[in-house]
């Protein structure tokens, strides 16, 4: 009880866990994103627990087989100050290579751009590691409640329309600030949990969900169980086996 009061003292006296994005397409067509994310140290401290990102490797994940699928340059650095841990990434591509999906990555610096010249970013969940319901995930929750997912949209990116979609329910809408000649766009990262969703920006004003629906419905489709295959299967029978064992030492005793 102490080290949950401890970590909710530290959710309203410091930023714990902060995701900065910006997104260019430069006039030649070249796409860059940044990725900044920053944990406070004093977060996993007084709540009593490691940080989960201290032993992170850069090149480990910079060197994922599924971004060998894009053909720009990845850059990504980790810088530990005293009260923080802060990763660094850095893309630069053609916008061309964005209409290749990349699968597995949970917090996406990538946008995959649908046949609507839309730009979706993934956010993937599964049942490892979204919160499950109890008091410790409950709690994650409610410090994922506080952080704010901002992104800032530059060059010749100028969006018209944001909304932050999941299955089965109505998108919900973000709004655009313009900030100077850039764009701002921001959400609560407590959209992102329990299950995949998928932030959407619009170019031409229109917003039109069929494609990403589709990739959320295939996303969250479960895998075929094998019930049947279990139920087939024999089982051993000791104990039938023990009273056949049985019954055959009664009869010989009975012989005396």
């Amino acid at each position: 009880m102490k080290k949950i009061f401890l970590v909710f003292v530290c959710l309203f006296c410091v930023s714990c866990f902060d995701i900065f994005h910006y997104i260019e397409l430069t006039s030649d067509k070249k796409f860059k994103s940044e990725y900044r994310i920053s944990f406070s140290k004093a977060l996993f401290a007084m709540g009593g627990v490691n940080s989960p990102v201290a032993n992170l490797d850069i090149d480990d994940m910079l060197n994922k087989p599924e971004l060998k699928k894009l053909d720009g340059v990845f850059s990504g650095t980790k810088k530990e100050t005293d009260a923080s841990i802060i990763l660094h990434f850095k893309y630069t591509g053609s916008e061309s290579s964005l209409t290749k999906r990349i699968e597995t990555d949970s917090f996406p610096m990538i946008p995959f751009k649908d046949e609507h010249d839309q730009y979706a970013f993934i956010f993937r969940q599964n049942k490892a590691t979204a919160p499950a319901g109890t008091q410790e995930n409950q709690m994650a929750e409610a410090i994922m409640s506080g952080p704010v997912y901002r992104m800032l949209v530059g060059g010749e990116l100028k969006p018209k329309k944001a909304v932050f979609k999941k299955k089965n329910l109505d998108p919900i809408d973000l709004e655009i600030i313009p900030m100077g000649s850039q764009f701002l766009i921001e959400f609560p990262i407590s959209y992102i949990l329990k299950e995949t969703g998928a932030f959407v920006i619009s170019f031409g004003g229109e917003m039109k969900l069929d494609a990403v629906n589709k990739i959320l419905n295939e996303e969250q489709k479960e895998p075929a169980e094998t019930k049947s295959t279990k139920e087939i299967k024999p089982k051993p029978k000791p104990k039938i086996k023990n009273k056949e064992e049985t019954k055959i030492k009664n009869k010989d005793e009975d012989s005396y």
